[in-house]
């Protein structure tokens, strides 16, 4: 079970009310949707007045004691006596009221919080408010959205003093770091993106939707991160809250919000009854739908999961069945043949076998995966043996990471009549992502011994399986050979330069691969990502791990996140999964340790509970070496003895045991880093070949990696590369001069871990102790900013400052723009012990202030 829900992301508003509540203000008033969590709100609003040292009242309006005068407010201010059947007198009232606070409240000042204050009665609503215009105490008050500020507080508001504060719905972040408050560990990206989506950002919301999902066990922790595996089932609680805003709308409304829970959005005019409009005006004006032009859907995601759980299965059906019956009669004789075959599957009628395939090809069309399975299940139920559909159930299958339900779907395909082409990709496909490219190649390679001639569906399929084999050489020429087999079409010169793109930029042919790349995007844009193979999503993680081997490491995260975010609703686990995986290498390659582990500790998770499979080999290889950089050397162990040789490229694997298995011994790495570095350039891996020379630059032996690099370099057309050739030189030389200018251009690429390895390298260089611990500085906020850097290159530097680790500490803090108070506050010292740390750093430094150490 969740623990105490933290309240983040409201910081902005709070600081508001609590600012207005320490100057003239002597109202606030908090707005807000049922949910968004406004008791909450003023729940840390008392909390921190009463630290403040005000003297708190809280009180809380009812429905129930709105009838009785001063029902709620006797109880919290002593000395009012309850109703008692005679008229009130305002006067009195208000004395007895002004002289209990003034005794309760002994000299400090008052600060009277009302959740729900449209629920109070009016005496009681009259008295606060006097109470707050004679300056008796200060007050704050919630609202529902949409009811209007009670005619009290009208006269006693002043624009000009008071103050209004509006609680909007989570962000997709903050709902993320909610999760993570409630759950005590990290949640993935896509679950909270996924609890973010159908709770609308509304916290009560969210909570029961998670509260739910532990009680079913699809919210469970794989791996050490929290994953959602399936939909997110509501609790009786938000079911009851739901139904309770619908019970007074009446049986029309419910009805027609239950038909739209069941159908997804519907026009108007495809629901039943005369009274429809006059039902879907009272939902909109009660918040319970939206009203578009393509028609109306429930407001909140969480309103469809809350109806659909409530209804019976056989209400469900009903639905579906008297839906698709008006949408056939409704469209003229020419219905919209796909939607009423999907509800009649749905509601457990028979259809056309042929209508279930068309319906099925088109959910796979657009990426519907798992709309695709519950169709094939649908029609497979009545034709077990069908070839089309078990083709289209394995593929997605597959998107959805179930390799090994998707080997078990194939295997049934057998006879002459199967499609062969078809079914020999879906199989290498499935190993490729299940058990990794050597399985993959296997299959395609005694296809093609058996083949008459080339199958362009295959041949795009091993060009991916070369690449992840770390030979991308071979790939380039298979894409070469099947461009000559395709034809000259757009598409086809859009496929060809998708399948290269990455299997270039592997090869250090960086402006190639770049135009290849940016062609695919560009031809997913034109077609609004409609092609099959060439989504929007798709063609996005190409052009991010163009950018990543090419070293533009924050142009290829931003692609990377944008891919990520046009993928997150087909269900692609596969696609999904690899983006993930890819933000970890790139986080790790630019130095964002911390992001890089946990994008990878994220892949794993999700691969290893959900799929695919195959996924979670690769990430655990990169992770180790993200350990292994941070010096967790135990940690890098224990992760790379999870990985089966037999099912990774050799050369990754050498590079990965370097990071795990070196540790002080710097002769082992270094045959490590040969190993990999002569397997990756033997394949035509020049970017894997030049990532592992990189790990010696790290390692502080830059003059072992000076004659390979310059080669790799020589032999490609990358900037990159060369970039990463002269670093190697300049630090063999020590140029302190070029690697400074080296420093800065891997910071324009945010290369940070090579740009402190520079900085590293300019300090240990240069002679002058200010100059060299000028460099030192620079290098120490490079590694700070990579949380956790420890490699000997970064190492080494430290010993030529002539600071103490506690002056480098406050320096590095001070050089970033905080204030003593602020770094007092930090480290938990006094400002003067950190004024005489700085006074020290200074003199050692030569400098005359922190405007003059920052620019050092």
């Amino acid at each position: 079970m969740p623990g105490p829900w933290p309240l983040l992301g409201r910081e902005r508003e709070l600081d508001a009310a609590l600012s207005a509540l320490s100057g003239p203000a002597r109202v606030v008033t908090v707005h807000g949707a049922t949910g968004v969590g406004k008791s909450r709100f003023l729940a840390e609003i008392a909390a921190r007045a009463s630290a403040q040292g005000d003297h708190v009242v809280e009180v809380v309006g009812s429905a129930i004691l709105a009838v009785v005068p001063l029902g709620a407010l006797s109880a919290q201010l002593p000395g009012l006596s309850p109703y008692d059947g005679a008229p009130a007198d305002p006067a009195r009232l208000f004395a007895d009221a002004a002289a209990a606070l003034a005794h309760a409240a002994a000299g400090r000042s008052t600060v009277l919080v009302v959740d729900d204050a449209t629920l109070l009665d009016s005496t009681s609503l009259l008295l606060v408010a006097q109470l707050a215009a004679a300056g008796r105490l200060r007050l704050v008050v919630s609202l529902r959205a949409g009811d209007p500020l009670p005619d009290p507080l009208v006269a006693t508001w002043s624009a000009a003093r008071d103050v209004r504060v509006d609680l909007e719905p989570l962000t997709p972040a903050t709902t993320m770091a909610v999760l993570e408050g409630a759950l005590n560990g990290p949640v993935a990206h896509r679950t909270a993106a996924t609890l973010h989506a159908a709770s609308g950002g509304n916290p009560l919301y969210l909570r029961e939707l998670v509260l739910g999902a532990l009680a079913d066990e699809t919210l469970h922790a794989s791996t050490d991160m929290w994953q959602l595996a399936g939909d997110a089932r509501a609790t009786p609680t938000l079911r009851d809250l739901v139904l309770a805003r619908l019970a007074p709308l009446g049986p029309e409304a419910r009805d027609a919000l239950e038909r739209l829970a069941v159908c997804g959005e519907l026009r108007p005019d495809q629901l039943p009854g005369d009274g429809v409009r006059r039902a879907l005006a009272a939902l909109e004006e009660a918040g319970l739908v939206r009203v578009g032009e393509r028609g109306v859907a429930p407001a909140q995601p969480v309103y469809a999961t809350v109806l659909v759980q409530a209804m019976s299965r056989l209400r469900v059906e009903d639905i579906l069945t008297e839906q698709a019956a008006l949408l056939a009669e409704r469209a003229g004789g020419t219905p919209q043949a796909l939607l009423v075959t999907m509800w009649q599957l749905e509601a457990g009628i028979g259809a056309d076998p042929e209508l279930i395939v068309a319906a099925a090809r088109y959910a796979a069309g657009t990426g519907d995966h798992l709309l695709v399975i519950r169709l094939t299940d649908a029609g497979l139920r009545t034709a077990p043996g069908d070839g089309e559909l078990l083709l289209l159930r394995a593929d997605a299958l597959l998107r959805a990471g179930r390799s090994d339900e998707a080997l078990s779907t194939l295997e049934r395909l057998t006879g002459e009549g199967t499609p062969g082409v078809r079914l020999t990709r879906l199989v290498a496909v499935a190993q490729l992502t299940g058990r990794g490219p050597i399985a993959a190649l296997d299959v395609l390679d005694r296809a093609a011994s058996r083949a008459s001639r080339p199958s362009p569906a295959l041949e795009l399929t091993r060009i991916a399986a070369l690449v992840s084999a770390g030979r991308p050489a071979e790939a380039v020429e298979v894409a070469d050979r099947l461009a000559a087999l395709l034809g000259d079409t757009e598409q086809d010169r859009a496929r060809i330069a998708h399948a290269r793109a990455i299997a270039l930029g592997c090869l250090g042919r960086e402006d190639e691969a770049m135009a290849a790349a940016e062609t695919a995007v560009a031809f997913a844009e034109a077609t609004d990502g409609q092609v099959l193979g060439l989504f929007r999503s798709e063609t996005s993680l190409t052009l991010a791990t163009v950018q990543h081997l090419a070293g533009r490491y924050g142009a290829a995260r931003a692609t990377a996140v944008r891919a990520l975010t046009e993928a997150a609703d087909g269900g692609d686990e596969i696609l999904g999964r690899s983006i993930e995986f890819l933000l970890g290498r790139i986080a790790s390659d630019a130095g964002h340790l911390a992001a890089a582990e946990r994008w990878l500790a994220e892949t794993i998770s999700g691969a290893t509970s959900v799929g695919p499979p195959g996924l979670a080999v690769l990430a655990r290889l990169s992770l180790t070496a993200v350990h292994g950089a941070t010096g967790a050397l135990d940690k890098a162990r224990a992760t790379l003895a999870e990985i089966p040789a037999e099912l990774v490229p050799s050369s990754w694997l050498a590079l990965a045991r370097g990071w795990a298995e070196g540790g002080a011994d710097a002769a082992g790495i270094l045959r490590h880093i040969e190993e990999a570095a002569g397997k990756a350039e033997a394949g035509g891996n020049l970017a894997l070949a030049a990532t592992s020379w990189e790990a010696a630059i790290e390692l502080d032996r830059a003059d072992a990696a000076v004659v390979p690099l310059r080669r790799i370099a020589d032999g490609a057309a990358s900037g990159y590369l060369d970039l990463l050739a002269d670093h190697a030189a300049a630090a063999a030389a020590g140029d302190h001069t070029r690697l400074l200018e080296i420093c800065e251009r891997w910071e324009e690429r945010d290369g940070l871990r090579l740009a402190a390895a520079a900085a590293a390298g300019a300090a240990r260089a240069l002679k002058g102790a200010r100059a060299a611990t000028a460099a030192w500085a620079r290098a120490d906020k490079l590694v700070r900013r990579c949380d956790g850097l420890d490699v000997p290159v970064v190492r080494s530097a430290e010993a030529t400052s002539p600071l103490t680790p506690r002056e480098r500490e406050i320096a590095a803090l001070a050089a970033g723009g905080a204030t003593s108070k602020e770094i007092a506050a930090q480290l938990f010292l006094s400002s003067r012990t950190v004024d005489n740390h700085l006074q020290s750093v200074y003199t050692k430094l030569g400098v005359s202030g922190r405007q003059e150490l920052a620019g050092s």
